[in-house]
């Protein structure tokens, strides 16, 4: 299961490896798309399991983890697994959906309508011309 969203290409740190994509009034960071002009409209796929809840190790963050608050707006149990449907908030009207061990997400009090910070996982991100259909 994939999560889909639209964005714009925002700017390339080619020091750095990165591709900044505007994403509501959020950064997006993933590996370097140096072929995609600045200002670009793009449409953008992530995994719903790497969409992550925060790390409760003190391990720094990854160089592409891109974090953002949400709200759980539908949680379902599915084997071991949950299944969340959360609306970020600085992304209007935007659902993206979690995939988790079941266990972690207790310890970290994922129920229906709580607030948590997510992240993206920036080397997992693809993105396209948002008027082509391959990825």
């Amino acid at each position: 299961m994939h999560n889909t969203f639209q964005g714009v290409v925002a700017q390339h740190d080619l020091q750095a490896g990165v591709t900044y994509l505007c994403w509501g009034d959020l950064a997006v960071r993933m590996p370097l798309a140096a072929h995609l002009q600045v200002g670009a409209p793009v449409t953008w796929e992530i995994p719903a399991d790497q969409v992550r809840l925060p790390s409760n190790s003190q391990r720094p963050a990854r160089p592409l983890d891109s974090q953002f608050a949400a709200t759980v707006v539908r949680i379902e149990l599915a084997g071991e697994n949950i299944q969340a449907l959360c609306t970020a908030q600085a992304v209007d009207g935007c659902n993206v959906l979690v995939i988790t061990d079941a266990g972690i997400a207790r310890a970290h009090g994922v129920v229906h309508g709580s607030s948590l910070v997510l992240r993206l996982r920036g080397e997992h991100i693809r993105v396209r011309p948002a008027a082509s259909k391959e990825v």
